[in-house]
């Protein structure tokens, strides 16, 4: 809820009021808004939203897709490539790129990313099904703009045997790269970490204070590598095992 309330005061232009307050939020938690309420709302707020791009019809794409009924490809296997070809096409009006390109681009785009993903299409059926496309529709499978439609098309999707955390991973690694650092963390031996020091008997209030200022945790502590970096120029990036005691810096 406090969600929705931040996201409503976001986008609300600077000179008007909020369209619902912390109120309406608690009347909905309460269950007295209506169902009847929420439809509403929801075909004024469907009303408002206007698509950059439409994506391209099914009516379109499954042409595109049968005639691999007769190079033996199954029922089952041609319906898999029909939703994979729709869904990308419908992903594709998040893209601000194919907002001028036309609908049959997109769709061959999408097709052509399906089958080649599918491994019980033969290459004998996939040339068959790309000539038929090309006679049909006017298009070059070999031209740039459908190319550049099928590598667009092909970011949204994940390869055989690829993980959604292990390219999740991968930006995040990318982006912590890229992004600027004021310390980097590198690899470090917990032999040239030295110990807090017991405290003596002698130490009065004031040196002890002036001790305790001198702690750290191990979150800051950066300890720099005695070998050298890469030949490339770049730090290596590697997980520090954390140190579970308070250590003194010395000067």
């Amino acid at each position: 809820m406090t969600a929705l309330l931040l996201a409503s005061h976001q986008l609300k232009p600077a000179a008007s009021p909020p369209r619902f307050g912390v109120r309406d939020l608690v009347r909905a938690g309460r269950g007295i808004v209506s169902v009847q309420d929420i439809k509403n709302a929801a075909s004024k707020m469907l009303a408002r939203v206007s698509l950059q791009a439409r994506p391209a019809p099914t009516s379109l794409i499954y042409p595109m897709i049968m005639p691999l009924s007769s190079s033996g490809v199954a029922k089952n296997e041609l319906h898999s490539l029909l939703d994979c070809a729709t869904f990308l096409t419908e992903l594709s009006v998040c893209d601000s790129y194919f907002v001028t390109v036309p609908s049959a681009v997109t769709a061959f785009a999408a097709v052509k990313c399906a089958v080649e993903a599918c491994p019980s299409v033969s290459g004998e059926a996939k040339r068959a099904l790309y000539d038929f496309i090309e006679e049909s529709t006017k298009l070059n499978v070999h031209s740039q703009e459908v190319q550049a439609a099928e590598l667009r098309l092909g970011s949204f999707c994940l390869a055989e045997g690829e993980d959604l955390d292990d390219v999740h991973a991968a930006v995040v690694e990318a982006e912590v790269a890229s992004s600027p650092r004021g310390v980097d963390v590198v690899p470090c031996d917990e032999s040239e970490i030295k110990p807090l020091p017991t405290p003596s008997e002698s130490e009065g209030p004031q040196q002890q204070q002036q001790r305790m200022k001198r702690m750290v945790s191990d979150e800051d502590i950066v300890v720099r590598p005695k070998r050298p970096s890469n030949d490339d120029g770049t730090a290596t990036m590697t997980r520090v095992k954390r140190i579970r005691h308070f250590v003194v810096i010395e000067d």
